[in-house]
């Protein structure tokens, strides 16, 4: 058909979609001069889409002779125009159905926000990602275990909120400052929780969970266990234990070596006691008491050790616990200048060893610390051997603490021509340190290479960490560093 040809009245029906769609958003009364025509599928739309205007019936086309004359139909019904300022039906389900999907897609994405953004802060409150590392302090099993692992972390979100004001204060808005506020202790899960609370009354199992806060050092979480204990019993000397210990690494020296007293007084046998009040004798720099506790923490454990008949006894608990105990009496002697003392509890762990026939110590890399510090006791030190025992601990177990530990302060004593090697094998202890008491001597004997080496800032700087990590009442609990603290002071 010609492009100047008038078209019939009524337009052409057609499947495509547009015409709902377009039809239902025509808005304007279209210009009378004609659009330009376009041929095929794409002309037909292009023509509904120009100015979005609205279809005219077209006049009727002349009859012609040799064309029968046609009925004229009747004019189209003329679209209802919206009023100005509201909108048509048609409009209005269009516009629902795409203000629905709309919010269909804000709720997914808000969704998936919520998902990936778990720490955001709650109104009013304010979000703090606590680190805690998870690793094993002093247990009650001894100290150090036969094999060190490497220390975790674990990331935990609390929102914090601010504290209601007082009745009749007015509010306050805090304003931020240098030092940082305290966190509160942050409970962390447990394999125990479940078993709790069905029997919160349940002795064993809230020691159980105590002890395994400890070893997370979730201290306030344990101590709300041992609390709990002595409610019920007030007498339990396990809880008292539990106690001792949680005070020990929060800073409560005095109320640490208390309810260590306390749980000898109820249970005299408890081998844990001991030992735990023995290693705060020994921070303590109280040597001769140290002593005396980890000997008895050998004998009561000694029995249990006697009945070990595996072919691997490094391997089972009750033979390490015994040596441990052991090897922290020959230290304790050999800080004292005892040699001999030192060295008769470490041939008493020959006695158990599979190697007896050969002379050989356990594998237990503590017995050879043990037997290192005996030979720096002796008058004059036995420097080669010590050097030797601390390797050989060192091959056994590359990552222990307290084999690193004694290396690298070794060296930094004796041996100054290695103080670079010192310096690493203290990081190292460092790296692996387990809890903040060990994590003070690792940064004690940090310091110790540093003034070796002459450099007095530095070891004022670690001396001065490490203080924080064990200053109790006030004062530096861990009596060494608190010596050597003043000599890097020194002019």
């Amino acid at each position: 058909m010609d492009a100047k040809t008038p078209q019939s009245q009524s337009a052409p029906s057609t499947d495509e979609p547009w015409d709902d769609l377009l039809g239902a958003l025509e808005y304007e009364e279209p210009p009378e001069e004609v659009a330009p025509q376009h041929s095929g599928a794409f002309g037909g739309f292009m023509e509904k889409v120009a100015c979005f205007r609205k279809r005219k019936p077209k006049e009727a086309q002349p009859v012609t002779a040799s064309e029968p004359t046609e009925q004229p139909s009747a004019p189209a019904k003329p679209t209802k125009r919206r009023r100005a300022g509201g909108f048509t039906r048609q409009q209005k389900i269009i516009l629902g159905v795409l203000g629905m999907l709309v919010l269909l897609v804000y709720a997914v994405i808000l969704t998936t926000m919520l998902k990936s953004m778990r720490a955001k802060p709650a109104p009013g409150g304010q979000t703090l990602t606590v680190v805690s590392p998870v690793s094993t302090p002093i247990n009650w099993t001894g100290h150090p275990t036969a094999t060190t692992t490497a220390s975790a972390t674990e990331s935990v979100s609390v929102t914090l909120t601010p504290p209601p004001d007082d009745e009749g204060s007015a509010a306050v808005t805090p304003t931020p400052t240098q030092t940082p506020t305290p966190l509160p202790e942050l409970a962390v899960a447990t394999q125990y929780d479940a078993q709790v609370l069905e029997a919160p009354n349940d002795i064993s199992l809230r020691l159980k969970r105590g002890n395994e806060y400890l070893r997370l050092q979730a201290y306030k979480a344990a101590e709300g266990d041992f609390e709990h204990v002595l409610s019920l019993d007030k007498q339990n000397a396990e809880a008292y234990v539990g106690l001792g210990q949680v005070y020990l690494h929060t800073h409560r020296w005095q109320e640490a070596e208390s309810a260590f007293g306390t749980a000898i007084a109820f249970q005299e046998n408890l081998d844990a006691a001991h030992f735990n009040l023995g290693y705060e004798y020994y921070l303590e720099g109280r040597y001769e008491e140290a002593a005396k506790e980890f000997d008895w923490t050998a004998e009561l454990r000694y029995p249990a050790a006697s009945q070990v008949t595996a072919a691997r006894p490094e391997k089972d608990p009750a033979y390490v616990a015994y040596v441990t105990a052991e090897s922290w009496l020959a230290i304790s002697s050999a800080r004292q200048g005892q040699a001999e003392a030192a060295m008769e509890a470490i041939s008493r762990t020959v006695a158990l060893s599979a190697t007896q026939a050969t002379g050989g110590l356990p594998k237990v890399p503590l017995a050879y610390v043990g037997r290192a510090w005996a030979f720096q006791a002796q008058d004059p030190p036995a420097l080669d051997q010590a050097q030797g025992d601390l390797l050989y601990a060192k091959g056994i177990d590359p990552y222990n603490f307290e084999v690193l530990n004694a290396l690298a302060r070794f060296y930094a004593t004796y041996r100054h021509e290695r103080l670079t090697e010192a310096e690493q094998l203290a990081q190292y202890a460092l790296d692996w340190a387990r809890d903040d008491l060990q994590r003070a001597r690792a940064l004690h004997t940090m310091g110790l290479v540093y003034l070796a080496e002459g450099r007095k800032d530095a070891a004022q700087q670690v001396f001065s960490e490490a203080s924080n990590l064990v200053t109790s009442d006030g004062k530096i609990a861990y009596a060494e560093l608190a010596q050597d603290a003043e000599k890097a002071i020194a002019p």
